[in-house]
């Protein structure tokens, strides 16, 4: 009867969900910047993490397989774009309708523009640029140090388009 009950005990660890991630192991970014240079996607966060790929979910699997822990994008209060990457399929699948997007065509430190921005609660919900389009501020460094321009940036929509039921593909139209 013993030897039943450890057994039982024994399939029962065995067969349990996973019980999650070590909270230790999170790597919480405010700050994603996402990048298209010579073809290839460069993903970088606030944290120091990046990834390369051909495409975004490339990108983001490199920068995933990379860290030292486990990327938490949910925290991500800012998404900084270029006008090439706004059309990259995935956008909406990685990172929560919350995250504000800003524009920034010239590369800029991430650890920096998190900082920068911190205070400053601009740039357009993913959501809403999904819905209804709207102006994206650009994010710019002049003279050493960072600016955001409201009167210079993309004006656009997104438009979602449903692949799969838990896969979504986004596409820019002005």
């Amino acid at each position: 009867m013993k030897r039943i009950l450890v057994w039982a005990l024994l399939a029962a660890a065995l067969w349990l969900p996973d019980r999650g991630t070590d909270i230790g192991k999170l790597l919480p970014v405010e700050l994603v910047a996402v990048r298209r240079e010579e073809g290839v996607f460069r993903v970088e966060t606030d944290t120091g993490q990046f990834g390369l790929g051909n495409t975004l979910e490339e990108a983001m699997a490199d920068l995933r397989n990379a860290a030292p822990g486990v990327v938490f994008f949910d925290t991500a209060d800012y998404l900084l774009l270029t006008r090439e990457t706004l059309t990259a399929e995935g956008l909406s699948s990685f990172f929560r309708p919350g995250v504000r997007v800003l524009l920034a065509e010239d590369p800029v430190d991430p650890e920096e523009a998190a900082e920068y921005l911190r205070s400053r609660k601009v740039g357009v919900q993913l959501k809403k640029l999904v819905e209804s389009g709207g102006m994206l501020p650009k994010l710019c460094e002049k003279n050493g140090r960072l600016e955001l321009d409201t009167s210079v940036g993309c004006f656009g929509r997104c438009q979602m388009v449903q692949l799969w039921p838990w896969a979504w593909r986004s596409t820019m139209w002005a």
